[in-house]
């Protein structure tokens, strides 16, 4: 047995996605019967991980399959690494599966070019409701289990709790519920959150709470005011030119394309 510590573990992932279709659970599940000694935990981090990389152009572990002239497909919540030149359908179930149950569906390209595939591409100018409506069910499959019960909780995040948060209601929530729902990897919730914890740190809670205020008062149709507005929530984040300030604020609600200022 291989040292999980030192071993290639992109290139274990990518070997076990080449010889069966699996979901993440699936994956990782065959990671905790390969390396008992490993906490389900780390292999959430790590196998987990990558699965959701696979299709993420920008992650290491995109860039490792497309080097190695391979590709994602993906059906009913399943994926495989294939050859470009390979066809793949899934059988009912995964083929480790002793009784197949589900019916099967074509698999669909997920990465197969450098950069944004095609399929993503289709997805964005699709005008088919059910379409669309999958694809939003798909997204439950990219949840490690580990992030599961948060997640399903901001999906029901009702904005008259928000609202009504006051200066310390207002900051917990932003760091131990948006912030762990946001950035999920330690270190990116570490960098992201060390502005944010100097306002309570230096007792000016209700400076952070005025930008809430501002938020919910905001006219939803004002798009470029609402996002201004936004811009001031306090946080480091790498990916924004401007560190010190938020690249990214949810202005929806999430699971939904309703605005949270207008659920008033």
């Amino acid at each position: 047995m291989p040292d999980y510590g030192t071993m290639d573990k992109t290139g274990w992932f990518i070997q076990k996605m080449r010889s069966a279709w699996f979901s993440q659970p699936e994956i990782v599940e065959l990671a905790a019967s390969e390396f008992p000694s490993v906490s389900r935990k780390t292999l959430d981090g790590t196998i987990g991980q990558y699965w959701s990389d696979a299709v993420n152009p920008k992650s290491g572990t995109y860039k490792a399959i497309q080097a190695r002239g391979l590709r994602v497909v993906e059906s009913a919540g399943r994926r495989r690494i294939v050859g470009n030149g390979e066809i793949s359908t899934p059988a009912g179930t995964n083929v480790s599966d002793p009784a197949p149950s589900v019916t099967p569906t074509p698999a669909i390209v997920v990465s197969n070019a450098p950069g944004r595939g095609d399929g993503a591409r289709e997805m964005w100018n699709s005008k088919d409701r059910e379409h669309w409506q999958r694809a939003l069910d798909r997204y439950w499959t990219f949840v490690k289990p580990s992030n599961l019960a948060l997640e399903k909780e901001m999906d029901q995040l009702d904005a008259g709790t928000v609202r009504e948060m006051h200066p310390e209601e207002w900051y917990k929530f932003l760091l131990e519920k948006y912030f762990r729902w946001k950035y999920t990897a330690p270190n990116r919730y570490a960098s992201t959150t060390k502005i944010l914890r100097s306002y309570a740190a230096n007792n000016e809670l209700a400076a952070l709470h005025v930008i809430k205020e501002r938020l919910f008062r905001l006219d939803r149709g004002w798009t470029k005011t609402t996002f201004s507005n936004a811009w001031l929530l306090p946080v480091r984040s790498e990916d924004s030119e401007s560190p010190g300030h938020l690249a990214c604020w949810p202005l929806c609600s999430p699971g939904t394309s309703e605005p949270w200022t207008s659920l008033q």
